[in-house]
């Protein structure tokens, strides 16, 4: 992999272009640093601006300041500690952001995990569904394919459409205003201290605790919490479940639960990401070291190879979400793993596999015992 250097001051504007998995990091650092292959990178600089055209695999590091625009990615997207504004115009796989400013996602064909976003969140449309935590301004949600879960807003939510369920757990600030829309489920858990209306359609169920003041409105059906400061007004759902608890109520539970499944996911796409750059240095040099034979049956096992790990993300990441999502929906978010829900008969675990959750437990990212209920859940043992 190749370094370009670029003196484009401390807040520098990149417009990037690249086909592949593209990363892009903050730093304290004063340069911009482009990670690629040469022959696949065109940089054109102009003062405090870049514009980078990629058709490889790609990682810049920028000053935290920075503002970026994505014209296009095809490909797995990585950004993190930025707090200039950052624009995605198109993006052709999944998004994972954390520690960011403002962000704008245009359109998206994959997944989105956003966490730790300190500006405001505009999203047009994403097609695999949408993760938030922690969010500190207004976010506004167009369309979803797949599901919403969200936890910790700080500020407004707007959300046109959601295909699948919505699942929330925040506390709600007084004044705050939700506008949910979804064509599956709406279940929101907020603390008991809570001061919330919730207005939901007269023709939607809905199961709400016991501590919640039930209204009589003329073509809506109205639950109060405390004074009703803060508004959620559900427009349209299957079903709609309102919970409240005390702060500490299953807080182990739900964290490990929301946070183990988005942590092997981001783990297994880092390291995915890391073996695909692997795979490309050894696939560059072999024109140049070896015969076309030889040649031709390593690229062969290249490919191999890199069709096992994809297949071993993919069985990890599916296992992990089909059992943290919606275990028990009368216990409110429902996002509790239920390992026993996930024991049907299953291949053997393969080995990329077991490498996968290994090197996550070697990291830290999770417990002995999680990477043994994990191994079980693959391996298809109660």
């Amino acid at each position: 992999m190749d370094i370009e250097k670029l003196d484009l001051g401390l807040s520098p504007h990149l417009r990037v272009t690249c086909n592949g998995n593209l990363e892009i990091r903050g730093s304290d650092r004063d340069d911009t640093r482009i990670e690629g292959h040469t022959i696949n990178l065109e940089v054109d600089e102009a003062e405090n601006i870049a514009t980078v055209n990629s058709s490889g695999n790609t990682t810049i590091r920028v000053p935290e300041n920075a503002s970026i625009e994505l014209l296009e990615v095809v490909g797995n997207l990585h950004l993190k500690g930025i707090n200039g504004p950052v624009v995605l115009e198109s993006i052709r796989g999944s998004c994972y952001a954390r520690r960011m400013g403002a962000l704008t996602i245009n359109t998206m064909f994959g997944e989105a995990r956003l966490r730790d976003i300190n500006g405001e969140i505009v999203v047009g449309s994403v097609d695999g569904g949408i993760t938030l935590q922690d969010l500190k301004a207004p976010c506004s949600i167009g369309n979803v394919v797949g599901d919403l879960l969200g936890r910790n807003f700080a500020n407004n939510l707007s959300v046109e459409n959601v295909t699948g369920d919505i699942a929330i757990r925040t506390a709600i600030l007084p004044e705050s205003t939700f506008s949910l829309s979804c064509d599956g489920g709406v279940t929101i858990r907020v603390q008991a201290e809570s001061s919330v209306r919730f207005q939901v359609p007269s023709e939607v169920p809905v199961q709400a605790g016991s501590d919640v003041q039930v209204l009589d409105e003329e073509g809506q059906q109205v639950f109060v919490l405390g004074d009703g400061e803060a508004l959620v007004n559900v427009l349209s759902a299957r079903e709609v479940t309102i919970k409240s608890q005390a702060v500490h109520d299953d807080e182990a539970t739900y964290t490990y639960s929301f946070s183990l499944g988005r942590e092997l996911s981001q783990g297994i796409a880092d390291m995915t990401a890391d073996l695909e750059a692997q795979f490309s240095v050894l696939e560059s040099s072999l024109a140049e070291n070896i015969s076309d034979r030889v040649r031709r049956h390593v690229e062969k096992r290249l490919d191999i190879a890199k069709r096992q790990v994809e297949a071993a993300k993919r069985r990890v990441e599916y296992e992990t979400e089909r059992t943290q999502k919606y275990a028990d929906r009368g216990s409110g978010l429902g996002f509790s793993i239920d390992f026993d829900a996930a024991t049907k008969s299953r291949d053997p675990v393969s080995e990329e596999e077991r490498l996968l959750i290994l090197k996550m437990l070697e990291e830290g990212k999770v417990s002995v015992q999680e990477a043994e209920e994990l191994l079980s859940v693959l391996e298809g043992k109660g």
